[in-house]
């Protein structure tokens, strides 16, 4: 928030009531972020509510989801399957999500249930046990190139990723799958978090050198050069 901009919105009291098939809620974490999401419920009016689940990096798509499987058509949405009353639902690994900011749950079913605040677990940048440890900082008087220089190092951050966790090819008819093997070591940088979820040695040509200049990770680096001469 800027400053003089005034009083933050005010946040609704959780857990949040879902009632009436195809109410929906979205959640914005004001960031890119990406990793695996986990639900929280409260009560249900009955164990067989569901909700789907679509992601989005812009408010332009949080509707039906944004493009990120590589195919021609949007992500489309996920299904929780039956909810039980005060449970947790997580998606498979196949279907956690690289990155995004808007998360929109939609009420499949008639009834009701309480939506708690979701969690996730971020899991770029996967050797870094604690993200916010740069080795290099960046200050200037002119508040956009700070911010773009550390939003490089943030992108380059969002694209360290878990090998176990690349994109599937050729992608699925529909939906996303990000369960795919794409690389060695435990930590690759690839050219994209949402998509392609690969290792291209074009793209790395500059995220090589963000990283070098912003956070000093070279793990992913390594790991990606030793994957293309594998």
């Amino acid at each position: 928030m800027q400053p003089g901009s005034g009083p933050p919105p005010p946040q609704p009291a959780l857990p949040i009531r879902l009632k009436g098939k195809g109410t929906s809620l979205i959640f914005d974490w004001g960031q890119e972020t990406g990793g695996f999401t986990t639900l929280r419920f409260g009560d249900s009016s009955d164990s067989s509510q569901s909700l789907s689940m679509a992601y989005s990096e812009s408010s332009l798509y949080w509707v039906g989801g944004d493009h990120s499987n590589g195919g021609r058509g949007p992500d489309g949405t996920i299904s929780t399957g039956h909810i039980l009353p005060h449970s947790n639902y997580t998606p498979a690994v196949e279907h956690m999500r690289g990155g995004f900011r808007y998360l929109n749950l939609i009420l499949e079913t008639d009834g009701w249930v309480d939506v708690e605040l979701p969690l996730v677990h971020f899991t770029a940048t996967p050797n870094m046990k604690n993200p916010s440890a740069w080795s290099n900082h960046f200050y200037s008087s002119d508040d956009l190139l700070n911010r773009i220089w550390y939003g490089c190092g943030y992108t380059v951050q969002m694209c360290s990723i878990d090998p176990k966790h690349g994109r599937m090819w050729p992608p699925p008819a529909s939906g996303w799958d990000n369960a795919a093997t794409c690389g060695l070591g435990t930590s690759v940088l690839v050219d994209g978090a949402k998509r392609d979820r690969v290792i291209w040695p074009g793209d790395m040509g500059v995220s090589s050198l963000t990283a070098i200049a912003t956070t000093g990770d070279l793990d992913a680096t390594r790991n990606s050069a030793a994957t293309l001469f594998a």
